[in-house]
């Protein structure tokens, strides 16, 4: 019997069903949520931002059409690979940049930044929104004063993404990847587990791949808004709603105070 591997989620062959499971995302829509962000808060033409998890960087790629200045990261080596082959060989504008890294430990040269964006549900992710104080440190270190951290989150078990009947089945070079996602309980914990599993033909390809997101209620967005804020680096929090989106799909953005720079960063 063939081993199986466990994987983290979009890592290696994974990778290449990125794109394929992320049609629900409406790239031009959510960069123009992180656009709107920065015209609220600035006025540079050309601000810069850092894209958190970037994935195979799509909302980088929208954002620089628009002359953003965007440096993504990801800690899988292959999403870095595949957002650097988009990246067009003659590109119009400035083009993003991708590095491969922890947002929990964002090196301290790749800023600063006028804002930071955290899209694709990545904070439900167990792994960071059981460290979300960490995040807001590590991500306040890189942003300058009166800059922004956008992120976004859902409420409520209605998820964007389920797929009917709780699986999906896709097909990239020859390769059926299925997906499955399913609500877990536990006690007074709920969460959405990813299960991954890839074949060629009718032979296993022995690779599984699983993650965890957070299912929340109202009270769990507001701890994390809070965790943000006991960071000391983070304030005037705004909790949105985007227009034709989900009622449970929500946007919390924040603003770097001005000083003190946070300590423990």
């Amino acid at each position: 019997m063939r081993e199986t591997t466990l994987s983290s989620k979009y890592t290696g062959l994974l990778a290449r069903f990125y794109d394929e499971d992320s049609r629900w995302h409406d790239y031009e829509a959510e960069a123009a949520w992180i656009r709107r962000e920065c015209r609220h808060r600035m006025r540079a033409p050309r601000a810069r931002l850092l894209d958190l998890c970037c994935g195979s960087g799509s909302h980088a790629l929208v954002l620089a059409r628009f002359g953003y200045r965007v440096t993504g990261i990801d800690l899988s080596p292959t999403m870095v690979r595949l957002a650097r082959e988009k990246v067009p060989p003659r590109p119009r504008k400035e083009a993003p940049s991708f590095h491969r890294g922890s947002v929990l430990q964002i090196p301290k040269n790749l800023g600063p930044f006028d804002g930071a964006y955290l899209l694709g549900l990545s904070i439900l992710v167990e792994t960071i929104f059981d460290r979300v104080g960490v995040l807001a440190r590590r991500v306040a270190r890189v942003v300058a004063p009166g800059g922004f951290f956008l992120f976004d989150a859902h409420l409520g078990s209605s998820h964007p993404h389920t797929p009917p009947r709780g699986a999906a089945t896709y097909r990239v070079d020859g390769i059926e990847g299925s997906l499955r996602i399913s609500e877990v309980r536990r006690r007074a914990d709920r969460t959405y587990h990813y299960d991954w599993a890839l074949k060629r033909g009718r032979w296993a390809l022995g690779l599984h791949a699983a993650e965890r997101l957070k299912i929340l209620r109202g009270s769990d967005l507001a701890a994390v808004v809070d965790g943000c804020l006991e960071s000391g680096c983070w304030d005037h929090p705004r909790v949105l709603h985007p227009p034709q989106t989900k009622s449970g799909y929500r946007l919390v953005a924040l603003v770097r105070k001005a000083a003190p720079i946070c300590h423990g960063c």
